[in-house]
């Protein structure tokens, strides 16, 4: 499935009439300055907004959501980049589908919300047909009209019907959850002792959660500590009950964690765009992507969200080999990591065949060194160094540095020969002249 990327550059102009010539909306916010879309598209893993502000005067609130179909989405993950006194900010959705309008919303006021059209439509006068992804308390902005000598404002659009807890169940298409749902919906709370087919409901969200309990129809101390574990992870209040107030935040949850253009519309009807985010970093965060949910959680303001992201570094494992591939065997050539004069940081490498499996993993904390056994042949080894380690999933975040070794030809293969040691030393602090150079090859985050 092709899926893709928009690039919109936001440009601050000096005269007004060469944005009413281009047909740019006309912006009163001088924070923001005027905006034009360039609608250029090529093929990604992602949909990525792109805004650049020339003047670096938007400031970090800027934000963007994306029209999709009938649904309005928000960024699952947002990048700042700052060069030459431009400030670039890329948000990255969750999505395979080109989207059809583009909101911005500069200094992330909603009230000044500017719809930007994809494609070569950019500079022309089209009416909209999506409201902008505000929270479903807060009124939905009027479109602002493009810049005409006579500006005819454009119709608010009909807000979409909130949704409510049946539309949620629906969603998630499990009939035990709505037997849950009655039971707490009647004035009935969950609690030690609780029996039967709502009982069994309870147990099956929570397994859906990733819980380990049985589904038994029972609830004993080993749900409400399952349910007590779902409620701290997800920013909730503990408890040893759980009413229908409780199990709508449940639900709201469960749907969110789907990540779909359609579950984030129906959670929008419960929660705004800040918990959302929030919500969407400590799903990250129970996969293993910690650098991707530190990265959300520094962006919300939600709960405890900023201690959240400083939990997201994890502890550096100790110098040693993480994994072997038990389909790659032999121990007939090693392979020595060595790295010195490095006290405050670490390396992981990865050691891959020439047809793209990883064979081994190894770490090494600080200035030490490891060895691993591997069977003779041709391989490509990646290396990833920096201080803030977030496990295996995602080794050093998008502040580490990421490389794929090369020969002194310049060669990203090497030949591990039979019983034969390979030592390749990083920061050296003498030079052994008897040994071979090595040089890299720079390696992206992602495709390390």
């Amino acid at each position: 499935m092709k899926k893709w990327i928009a690039v919109l550059m936001v440009v601050c102009l000096l005269f007004a009439a060469a944005a009413a010539e281009k047909g740019i909306a006309d912006e009163d916010n001088t924070s923001s300055g005027r905006f034009t879309y360039k609608g250029a598209v090529v093929d990604s893993d992602n949909l990525t907004v792109k805004l650049t502000d020339a003047g670096g005067s938007s400031g970090s609130g800027t934000t963007a959501a994306v029209k999709i179909g009938s649904g309005i989405l928000l960024p699952t993950k947002v990048k700042k980049m700052t060069k030459s006194g431009k400030v670039d900010y890329s948000f990255i959705f969750d999505t395979d589908r080109l989207p059809e309008i583009v909101w911005v919303y500069p200094d992330g006021d909603v009230s000044a919300a500017i719809q930007l059209w994809p494609g070569d439509d950019a500079a022309q006068d089209r009416p909209g047909d999506g409201a902008a992804p505000v929270p479903a308390a807060t009124p939905r902005p009027t479109v602002r009209p493009t810049a005409t000598p006579k500006p005819t404002p454009k119709p608010t659009p009909t807000p979409a019907p909130a949704a409510d807890v049946d539309d949620l169940l629906d969603f998630l298409g499990k009939d035990t959850y709505r037997d849950a749902w009655e039971h707490v919906d009647s004035g009935e709370s969950f609690r030690s002792g609780s029996k039967g087919a709502p009982a069994k409901g309870l147990q099956a969200m929570l397994v859906a959660f990733g819980q380990d309990i049985s589904v038994d129809g029972s609830v004993g101390p080993k749900t409400i500590n399952a349910l007590k574990t779902v409620q701290e992870a997800y920013g909730l209040e503990k408890t040893d009950t759980l009413d229908a107030d409780g199990f709508e935040k449940l639900l709201v949850r469960l749907v969110a964690m789907k990540g779909t253009e359609k579950s984030y519309t129906l959670v929008s009807s419960f929660v705004d765009g800040d918990e959302y985010d929030y919500i969407r970093a400590c799903e990250y965060y129970a996969q293993g992507m910690y650098a991707s949910a530190r990265y959300l959680f520094q962006d919300c303001s939600w709960g405890d969200a900023q201690k959240r992201a400083d939990a997201c570094i994890q502890t550096m494992p100790k110098s040693g080999v993480l994994y072997r591939n038990p389909d790659v065997r032999g121990t007939n050539t090693q392979l020595c990591i060595k790295v010195e004069d490095s006290p405050n940081t670490g390396m992981y490498v990865k050691v891959y065949t020439t047809k793209g499996v990883l064979a081994r993993t190894m770490f090494i904390k600080g200035s030490s060194q490891t060895t691993v056994t591997m069977p003779a042949g041709t391989y490509v080894v990646k290396t990833a160094t920096g201080s803030n380690w977030y496990g295996e999933e995602e080794a050093f975040g998008k502040e580490g540095r990421y490389q794929i070794m090369t020969s002194s030809s310049g060669e990203q293969e090497f030949q591990f020969q039979k019983d034969y040691i390979r030592t390749f030393t990083f920061n050296v602090k003498e030079i052994d002249p008897n040994a071979s150079s090595l040089g890299s090859d720079r390696e992206n985050w992602g495709d390390f």
